[in-house]
């Protein structure tokens, strides 16, 4: 699934929640300030979203340059 400058890979898990693995390609994002920035708005956007959400090992790919949070957030609305 994607969304803006983010891709969605999730597959089921044998947990009781979910949980998030995060690829921020540093051709991407040249920056560690912004790499960081990223995954820290990820993190965030999912610790928000993670009691909805079904039992999935969940990976984000940063793709491209934009609006990440918003973008995340709009993830977990569409996962859930």
């Amino acid at each position: 699934m994607r969304q803006g400058p983010l891709r969605l890979l999730a597959l089921p898990n044998r947990m009781h929640a979910a949980r998030l693995g995060l690829v921020v390609p540093k051709r991407v994002l040249k920056r560690a300030v912004d790499r960081n920035r990223a995954k820290r708005q990820i993190r965030e956007s999912f610790r928000l979203a993670r009691p909805g959400l079904p039992a999935w090992d969940i990976v984000i790919i940063v793709t491209g340059v934009g609006d990440v949070r918003q973008a995340a957030d709009q993830l977990w609305q569409r996962a859930q």
